[in-house]
C-alpha cells in the first residue's frame, strides 16, 4: 500500500514526534513514499538532522 497524501494533522504530529527523539538516535527511512518525500523537502523541521532517507518509492508506469 502506498501513501498518496499527507494531511496537515499528520505533518504536525510527525514534527512533534521527531522533536522528542534523542539526537543520538539514528533514523533511517526505506521505501519512502513520494508524498512523504515532498513533505521532507517542503516542511521545516519535518526531518531531524539524524534522519536519513535510504530509498524512495516513486510511481512508475510502463506502457509496453
Amino acid at each position: 500500500m502506498f501513501t498518496t497524501e499527507v494531511s496537515s494533522l499528520s505533518v504536525q504530529s510527525w514534527v512533534a514526534w521527531v522533536k522528542k527523539m534523542p539526537e543520538e538516535l539514528k533514523v533511517v527511512i526505506r521505501n519512502c513514499p513520494e508524498s512523504v518525500m515532498s513533505q521532507l523537502l517542503l516542511v521545516h523541521d519535518f526531518a531531524p538532522a539524524n534522519l536519513t532517507v535510504e530509498s524512495v518509492m516513486f510511481p512508475y508506469f510502463c506502457s509496453s
